[in-house]
């Protein structure tokens, strides 16, 4: 049960020939009768992730690039994203944690997925940040919150893109029209900013009229999101 509740799909497979090597029913329905796990994994793959996750599998989101993970040495990479069991689509998508790990046996390598479902927890963990972290004005992290995602980030994950935001002459917002649009001109910034960066990215206020946006990859569409961010404010 690939995505079931709190249970994993779990594989071996030969990552000199595709051949699986560790198996169970679910596996093999995914298999599709082939013995090859390289001819099955980029359409399971590109099927199961939430196109606003892809970015997060750019590493491997391939077979030929899986292949190269192997080639280049790396041992495992670990993601968490929105993904759907491949037979059960009545879910929709859940989070999920992908494992990705490598052993040697008998001078061969094995490769061994495991997709456990963590939609429960990851829930119950959002629920708590949002209200331990968040910016009371516009929902959205505060300094703190943002200086510790970061750090955690940047040290366990490294390529990423950072943008940070301030209003043009919002102190004569404030003036001329008082503090109450001033908030509300904050509440809308923070909202446009929601709408255009891509999911996945944590935006907060670090106070005043600062704001933040940090996303943990770095692309371009990515770094055109600052322009993006500049045209939509100019029409609002």
């Amino acid at each position: 049960k690939a995505l079931g509740q709190d249970e994993a799909f779990f594989g071996g497979f030969n990552l000199q020939t595709g051949a699986p090597v560790l198996a169970d029913n679910q596996v093999w329905k995914i298999m599709d009768g082939s013995h090859d796990f390289y001819a099955q994994y980029d359409t399971v793959l590109q099927e199961a992730i939430q196109s606003e996750y892809r970015y997060a599998f750019h590493e491997i989101n391939t077979s030929e690039k899986l292949k190269r993970f192997v080639q280049e040495g790396k041992k495992e990479l670990t993601i968490e994203a929105k993904m759907m069991h491949p037979f059960h689509k009545e879910y929709g998508y859940r989070w999920a944690r992908f494992h990705f790990s490598i052993s040697v046996a008998n001078n061969t390598k094995i490769g061994y997925i495991a997709i456990k479902d963590i939609e429960t927890s990851k829930r119950q963990e959002q629920v708590l940040q949002e209200r331990a972290h968040g910016d009371s004005l516009t929902g959205l992290y505060n300094r703190f919150s943002i200086e510790e995602i970061v750090t955690r980030y940047l040290r366990e994950r490294g390529g990423s893109t950072f943008f940070l935001i301030d209003i043009d002459r919002f102190k004569l917002i404030n003036d001329t029209y008082g503090h109450d649009m001033g908030d509300r001109v904050l509440k809308r910034l923070a909202s446009l900013m929601r709408t255009v960066f891509p999911q996945g990215a944590i935006i907060g206020r670090l106070g005043g009229d600062e704001f933040v946006a940090f996303i943990p990859h770095d692309n371009e569409a990515v770094r055109n999101a600052g322009d993006e961010l500049c045209r939509v404010i100019a029409q609002d």
